[in-house]
């Protein structure tokens, strides 16, 4: 069993239409890569997500329904640590080390992911799972959050690290999300 949780940060549609370091669709497929990943490592899982806009905070399509468990909270904070809710739905999960990934990584995920840190937990941030505002303001953000103490890491390198043999019995559905983020 993995010592990991999965935290997911604003997967919203709103949210991603927004992002400028990748096109948003390429933000959608790592989500569901992710999801699929975390679904046949059987992780605990937990997703926040904010109002933004006239429509309720609603997660991205396929995200949920990949991991049928999965706890979704909306919050009205900056990083879900100072949202009790959101803080005790990730202390319910039980892990010591929190794998996290959403938008905007230099405000939502590197406010979350040192939120975290400063509590004890581990954290790796899956970089392609991100999305920012700008290539150099998310670089200074990745720059942080190792600086804090977080693996950043890619999703391939996450989910291959995960694995203990490419004949494991969660390697063919790990290999397969893994695979999809090749799509152009």
């Amino acid at each position: 069993m993995t010592r990991s949780a999965l935290v997911l940060l604003d997967y919203q549609d709103n949210l991603v239409d927004m992002v400028r370091t990748d096109p948003p669709a390429r933000v959608r497929l790592a989500a569901s890569a992710i999801a699929n990943i975390a679904s046949a490592l059987e992780l605990p899982s937990f997703a926040s997500v904010i109002p933004f806009g006239v429509d309720s905070p609603v997660l991205l399509q396929g995200v949920g329904e990949t991991l049928p468990d999965l706890k979704v909270v909306g919050r009205n904070t900056i990083e879900p640590f100072a949202h009790p809710e959101s803080a005790a739905a990730i202390e319910a999960l039980g892990r010591p080390h929190l794998v996290m990934a959403g938008v905007f990584t230099e405000i939502i995920v590197l406010h979350a992911a040192r939120a975290a840190l400063s509590l004890g937990y581990g954290v790796t941030v899956l970089a392609d799972g991100c999305g920012g505002f700008g290539a150099k303001s998310e670089d200074v953000a990745f720059h942080e959050l190792r600086a804090a103490g977080a693996r950043v890491t890619s999703i391939a390198t996450w989910s291959s690290s995960q694995m203990s043999a490419w004949d494991a019995p969660e390697a063919e559905r790990i290999g397969q999300a893994t695979a999809s983020l090749l799509a152009p």
